[in-house]
């Protein structure tokens, strides 16, 4: 294991002890550090085969900007209070629910977990979607 997934997996871990979601983070570690696959990765390449997107759907891919993140976005709605949603324009997204104990302590949670997936350095991530309304 490099150093940058020692240090990945401490935050994580840090933020997981804290708010007791140990789980979530060691999947996020698998997930990050390549020793497996994501979840949603997964639902999103079967639901692109098997579902038609929906008229909410195409508004909510309109307001992302693609729809790589639109499974994430359906996970993300489920929280209301401190929940935050990232993307850029090369599809990358990031999120927080309800564990953020601020507005903008989810900001910066999404923001971050959005820039860790970002591919170009053309565009950074900016929060499209807080606590329940569109930015």
């Amino acid at each position: 294991m490099n150093k940058f997934w020692m240090v990945a997996f401490g935050a994580l871990m840090l933020v997981a002890c804290k708010q007791e979601h140990m789980d979530a983070a060691i999947a996020v570690y698998e997930v990050l550090s390549g020793e497996v696959e994501s979840e949603s990765s997964e639902r999103q390449e079967e639901t692109e085969e098997a579902t038609p997107l929906t008229k909410e759907d195409l508004v909510i891919v309109e307001k992302l900007g693609s729809d790589n993140c639109l499974l994430e976005f359906k996970d993300y709605a489920k929280y209301k209070a401190h929940a935050a949603f990232a993307t850029s324009p090369d599809g990358a997204c990031g999120w927080s629910g309800e564990a953020a104990e601020s507005v903008k302590m989810a900001k910066r949670q999404a923001f971050h977990q959005c820039e860790t997936f970002r591919e170009t350095e053309k565009e950074a991530c900016k929060v499209v979607h807080l606590d329940g309304k569109w930015q």
